[in-house]
């Protein structure tokens, strides 16, 4: 990323920015959207998104923004981006659990899908 401008950030923060960045980017893929096709939706210019996108830029949406975006794209808020990597209230994820938030949700049920079938056939 670009010269730290925000002492406060950890390198933790910015990866997490930067995978909130990828994420948004693979949400716009999916369908088959591009920062230009996403700038006519929402009428956010076109540059603001591609420094949203570029991971060598420190920024990213605003709270208002994530909302148009949410509500263009028809998804939760919460949706627009990725599981954080840090603990919640005092627990811990396991980094297995970690990776698995990273996967789209049809592979997610492709796994729980396949890991069902080889439980049925290993049955005793």
């Amino acid at each position: 990323m670009r010269k730290i401008r925000k002492a406060y950030l950890s390198p933790a923060d910015l990866d997490y920015v930067r995978a909130a960045k990828l994420h948004l980017s693979q949400l716009l893929l999916e369908r088959g959207w591009n920062a230009k096709h996403l700038a006519a939706l929402s009428h956010i210019p076109a540059s603001t998104i591609s420094r949203w996108l570029s991971p060598e830029r420190e920024e990213f949406m605003s709270l208002a923004d994530a909302a148009v975006l949410s509500r263009l794209l028809r998804l939760p808020l919460a949706e627009l981006f990725p599981p954080e990597p840090w603990p919640h209230e005092g627990g811990r994820l396991d980094p297995a659990l970690r990776q698995l938030h990273t996967l789209p949700p049809e592979h997610l049920y492709w796994l729980l899908g396949l890991y069902h079938q080889a439980r049925k056939l290993f049955q005793p």
